[in-house]
């Protein structure tokens, strides 16, 4: 799409949303029409052009709203002006969230839980930015209303992520509607397209996938555009396949190597310590990567469980000082949480630099998880061979049942149902990965010996 404003024309691939947008506006279909591009391919640039054209060619007053003011729909805000000041237009800017030229209008909103919205009217145009950050409800009660005195077309943007988000809700309400009349309304466009015309695009989406993992939630949604399931397997059998080493458990560590662990502490109180979770200490060798290596970070092999159950804290605290001391842990990274947090600084204060504390919030947990899974997908962290213990039974089981939760902002939560048994083992291990990616190894080649 050539503008008439001298800005750049889009690349093939955006022409067809831009397109599909424009005709709807200008023929007053009121089309709700879904806009799925790869992260930095320029899904952001077809909605200033748009909004720019419309600015200048109609009288209008066109509402965009985004997950938040700030920073989302102010940076929205300022690539608009840039467009227009580009093409030798000079908007104003008023009450800080519309931007006007001559008598039209585009007013910038927030779509935040609280935020009061109500009683705007789009004349032409009603866009929706990070849809899939945007709560269904709110969208439904405050928004799509403001569509309807005119028919205005709602454009919904982003890039996917839950079954259950918005986007993905509207993106399947737009196929299905393309079934029965021929009309396009949902538009994916997934980073091998783009990719196609800009090789510096596929080099950096080549690198994120290899980094990541092909299978890994943060590519499959941003880049290859597949949301995922609002509730799902936190390892899918290719990762559990890839996790699985060939190597035996060992209890002593190999001579030389630089070893890593992850603690999980136990729920339980003093008073009935047995009534909860286990403590589990996950132990392993971590080593550098190979010259040959695509990626700089460190490989970790798990080789032994330690696990109590109902242990009295003192003598718990005793147990664990000599394991690691006994194992010369060098990083070692604690569940700080609760009742974690006092083992935690008594470890610290015995283990001078070799304890890192890890609080759990949502965030914190969530970047556990993913770095948990980009360790397995991208072949940096194994696990012994099965062995016939206990442990091995129980961190497998878990391995398999552990479950995902994928919330807005692309938040993950990790856990097991109470049915199936608690999670000890697989924290552990997210911790173990954690303290694994965090240390430095002694030896400068070679693999973990088993």
């Amino acid at each position: 799409m050539t503008t008439t404003l001298g800005i750049p024309s889009l690349r093939s691939y955006q022409l067809a949303p831009a397109r599909a947008i424009m005709t709807s506006v200008i023929e007053q279909r009121g089309l709700t029409i879904t806009v799925e591009m790869s992260r930095q391919s320029g899904k952001n640039e077809v909605s200033a052009q748009l909004e720019a054209a419309l600015l200048v060619a109609l009288r209008c007053t066109n509402i965009k709203t985004a997950p938040t003011f700030t920073p989302q729909a102010k940076i929205s805000i300022r690539r608009l002006i840039d467009t227009l000041r580009a093409a030798g237009v000079r908007p104003r800017v008023d009450d800080s969230h519309i931007v006007t030229v001559g008598r039209s209008r585009q007013v910038f909103l927030s779509a935040e839980p609280t935020a009061n919205v109500v009683g705007q009217t789009a004349t032409h145009l009603l866009e929706v930015d990070e849809a899939q950050d945007v709560d269904p409800d709110k969208f439904d009660k405050d928004f799509r209303p403001m569509a309807a005195a005119n028919n205005a077309t709602t454009v919904l943007y982003g890039t996917p992520w839950a079954e259950t988000d918005l986007l993905n809700r509207e993106r399947q309400r737009a196929l299905e509607l393309e079934q029965r009349d021929n009309i396009r309304r949902a538009f994916i466009v997934p980073w091998t397209v783009p990719a196609a015309e800009l090789p510096a695009y596929h080099h950096y989406v080549s690198a994120e996938r290899d980094r990541l993992g092909p299978s890994h939630p943060l590519f499959t949604t941003q880049y290859d555009l597949v949301p995922l399931p609002g509730k799902g397997r936190l390892l899918n059998p290719q990762l559990l396949a890839q996790l699985a080493g060939a190597f035996p458990r060992r209890s002593a560590p190999p001579l030389g190597a630089t070893i890593a662990a992850g603690l999980d502490i136990a729920g339980g109180t003093d008073d009935n310590p047995a009534a909860h979770d286990r403590t589990v200490l996950t132990l392993g060798a971590v080593t550098p990567p190979t010259p040959a290596d695509p990626l700089p970070e460190n490989h970790a092999a798990v080789l032994h469980h330690v696990a109590w159950h109902g242990e009295p804290h003192d003598r718990l605290i005793a147990a664990l000082i000599d394991i690691l001391t006994t194992w010369n842990v060098s990083s070692l990274t604690v569940d700080a949480t609760g009742l974690g947090e006092t083992t935690a600084q008594l470890l610290a204060r015995r283990l001078k630099g070799t304890v890192t504390p890890l609080k759990f919030t949502r965030p914190t947990k969530s970047e556990l998880g993913y770095s948990l899974i980009t360790a397995i997908a991208t072949g940096r962290l194994k696990v012994y061979q099965p062995d016939g213990s206990a442990d091995a039974h129980l961190f497998w089981h878990e391995a398999k049942a552990a479950r995902a939760d994928y919330l807005p902002g692309q938040y993950m939560n990790f856990y097991l149902h109470p049915n199936e048994g608690h999670d000890d083992y697989i924290i552990s291990l997210a911790l173990f990965a954690h303290a694994a990616a965090n240390a430095r190894p002694r030896i400068a080649r070679g693999r973990p010996a088993p």
